[in-house]
């Protein structure tokens, strides 16, 4: 008896750990929502695109900052908005806007080379931006929607 209720306790708090990390409470309150896809253009030559959304709380200056996939390497820069300063140091990729725009969507598009297969390419990364001359970060734990 005692057994079977650990095992719903246990079940139970998996779901709520699942659901901690797929609900992003801070993309809600800044009104930004990142989206990562990704699809394969050759043997092991992906191309990404992310899309960020700014809803109409957040002006100014903003940062995206990601690392890499793991056992990737970056090939070059497909597009990007006008607006965006786009750059790779370290394993890192850099977005940064002078001026982040309300109700806009910026789109960026790379492409990369590995290895690894599509489905084991994550890349995790942040954003950094003001609301009312006060700096945030959002943690960016999102997955490639593959295409």
């Amino acid at each position: 008896m005692i057994k079977y209720r650990l095992k719903g306790i246990l079940f139970f708090s998996g779901i709520l750990f699942f659901f901690s990390f797929a609900i992003n409470s801070k993309q809600n309150q800044y009104g930004i929502t990142i989206n990562k896809t990704i699809k394969k253009i050759g043997n092991h030559l992906y191309q990404v695109e992310i899309d960020v959304y700014n809803g109409d709380l957040v002006n100014g200056i903003a940062k995206y900052e990601a690392k890499l996939p793991v056992s990737s390497d970056f090939v070059k820069e497909v597009s990007k908005d006008k607006t965006v300063n786009f750059k790779v140091e370290n394993r890192k990729i850099k977005i940064i806007w002078m001026y982040l725009r309300n109700n806009n969507t910026y789109s960026t598009v790379f492409q990369l080379k590995s290895n690894r297969s599509i489905q084991k390419l994550k890349m995790t990364g942040n954003f950094y931006g003001h609301r009312e001359g006060k700096q945030f970060t959002i943690k960016d734990t999102t997955s490639f929607l593959l295409k």
